[in-house]
This record gives C-alpha cells, sequence and structure tokens, in this order.
C-alpha cells in the first residue's frame, strides 16, 4: 500500500500538485494521499485530476490568506467515514486552530483508519504540542481498527520535538515509517513531515525531489498490508 504525505503550501498550487503528483512515480500509484494546508476547493481538484475522491475538514480559515486551513485524505478506494479531529491549544500569537482529517478507507479486503494532521509551530511550546499529538494518537486508539496510517506535517523543527512525536504516537501503537528530511531552511534539512502507521510492516519509504509546488517535499511510504488471514482488519 502507497502512502503519500504533501503539505503543499496554503493549498494554492491545487493544480501543479496535482500535476506534479501524476508524474511522478512515487506518488502517482497512490492508495492514501495525506494532504496539508488545503481548501476544500483546491482538495476537490487534486481528487478530481487523479481520479480520486477525498475526505476534507478544516479548523476554519488562515489569518494570513483568508482562505480554509485544513488537511485531507484522498484515495482512490472507498471511503466509509469522515470526521474532524479537533487539536487542543491555538497559535500564540495568530490564534490559528489546527485539526486533523480522518478517514476509514476500505483498501481491498482491509479497513485502514488514515488521518492526514497538522500540527502547530514552535512558538507553542512542545508540552502543548505534545497534548496535540496525543489527541491524535487519542483517537487513532479509540477506533477498533487494527491498521492505522497517521501522516502529515508536525512541525518537528528539532530532534527533541520529532523524539516526542515517536514517544506519543508510539503509546498507540504507531511506528514512525518515515526516515527523509522533507524540508530545507537556512542550509538545513528539516525532518517535519512524519508518516506512522500501526499493523502494517515497512519495505520502503522516500522523499520526492524537484516539486514545485510547494516549499515541502513529498514524503512517500510502501507499506506491507497482513495477509487477511492474519486478523488485520
Amino acid at each position: 500500500m502507497r502512502v503519500v504525505s504533501w503539505n503543499i503550501q496554503y493549498g494554492i498550487e491545487s493544480e501543479l500538485a496535482a500535476a506534479e503528483i501524476a508524474a511522478a512515480p512515487e506518488m502517482r500509484d497512490f492508495d492514501l494521499l495525506l494532504l496539508q494546508e488545503m481548501d476544500e476547493p483546491g482538495t476537490a481538484i487534486v481528487a478530481e485530476r487523479l481520479g480520486a475522491r477525498y475526505a476534507y475538514s478544516t479548523a476554519g480559515p488562515h489569518a494570513n490568506t483568508g482562505r480554509d486551513f485544513g488537511n485531507a485524505v484522498v484515495t482512490r478506494w472507498p471511503i466509509r467515514r469522515n470526521a474532524e479531529v479537533p487539536l487542543p491549544h491555538r497559535a500564540t500569537v495568530s490564534g490559528q486552530p489546527r485539526s486533523a482529517t480522518h478517514a476509514i478507507v476500505h483498501v481491498g479486503e482491509h479497513e485502514v483508519s488514515a488521518y492526514s494532521v497538522h500540527t502547530e509551530i514552535p512558538a507553542l511550546r512542545l508540552a502543548r504540542r505534545i497534548e496535540q499529538f496525543a489527541t491524535v494518537a487519542a483517537d487513532a486508539d479509540w477506533h477498533p481498527i487494527d491498521l492505522v496510517v497517521v501522516g502529515g506535517d508536525f512541525n518537528t523543527v528539532t530532534d527533541r520535538g520529532t523524539r516526542a512525536l515517536t514517544r506519543t504516537l508510539g503509546r498507540a501503537g504507531l511506528e514512525r515509517m518515515s526516515s527523509t528530511p522533507s524540508y530545507r531552511r537556512g542550509g538545513r534539512d528539516l525532518s517535519l513531515d512524519h508518516i506512522f502507521a500501526r499493523g502494517f510492516t515497512r519495505s520502503t519509504t522516500g522523499v520526492v525531489t524537484g516539486t514545485t509546488a510547494s516549499d515541502h517535499a513529498p514524503l512517500w511510504v510502501e507499506l506491507e498490508l497482513p495477509d487477511p488471514g492474519d486478523g488485520g482488519s
């Protein structure tokens, strides 16, 4: 099962992003495409261009753009349920709220619980950002589904933040599957974006280089689905 996560900066270049996804062999055959910083019209453009359906939610418009600022799960598989997962705490200066989008997707014979997440930047102190991580972990643990994918932009600009994220999601049995930096600033490669999973094994992972629709690079992970007889639901 191919999972791609991409923060498309403010969702502005949705047409270009769809074209770049379709052109990249690492992305075009996705099963789950997790998008952040999207509005619904931009999400619909991506889904339509790629022959997919989507689940979308937003915590509200972004203070800088006035456009809805949300997350999407895009898939070519049937979606049984979708919901918004509000995250605690707002941005310290702008008051921007954050949330995650949750969808239950039927991937072949399996039900997969998928989350597209965008947590606050480090201007919000780490203890409060950990509470945002923990909210996603608790929601994933609440649903009685063995197979879970959590991906998105967690704004972990330090190793300490990544360790806190890994530890917090690990309490829900979620393992970090991605390992490649997805963002570059000031000459530094940063691991802001991550993909976690439960109930799968990882075969390969990487980052797509050369995209121009966003300041983030897309992450991808190939996950091995369990055999239906192994007890995965």
